[in-house]
């Protein structure tokens, strides 16, 4: 959907995060999430969504993305998703930040919000960002798996 923001025009596609037990039977967070519109691909420079499929994650050192204030010092660190089914997948550098429109402020990552708006854009986002980030510096990236499936 275009989205008029800030005298910009964008398109965003928005999904859901969840986070659940090692089970699977509790959810334990949810979010949502806003990318890019249009196909997903593998192609780096193209500010698309992703391709679907199962991401391991790690914290990416000296980002320039916007993150929340905790994870600025000593440098800037953000969640960088990493596949080792896709060629050259990790060229890509998709991180997971802050921010509100798609194909404006996401530079082909994925934003994380609270809530939507019915016209694409993502809100509290830092909120979001905040406590997913806690939650993953709490128990450790190697302990989370990033899986994208896209809706019908």
């Amino acid at each position: 959907k275009d989205v008029p923001f800030k005298g910009k025009i964008g398109a965003s596609t928005i999904g859901k995060l969840a986070l659940f037990t090692d089970d699977f039977k509790s959810k334990i967070y949810e979010c949502y999430t806003c990318e890019c519109d249009g196909p997903s691909t593998n192609e780096r420079g193209k500010k698309k969504r992703i391709l679907p499929g199962c991401y391991t994650i790690t914290w990416r050192e000296g980002t320039k993305v916007t993150v929340p204030k905790e994870y600025r010092k000593p440098t800037r660190r953000a969640l960088w998703l990493h596949s080792d089914k896709l060629e050259s997948f990790d060229t890509r550098y998709i991180l997971i930040h802050i921010g509100n429109v798609g194909v404006i402020d996401s530079q082909g990552c994925i934003l994380v919000g609270k809530k939507h708006s019915n016209d694409g854009l993502i809100q509290e986002s830092t909120i979001a960002c905040k406590e997913l980030f806690d939650i993953v510096d709490r128990y450790g990236t190697d302990n989370f798996i990033i899986e994208i499936v896209e809706a019908e």
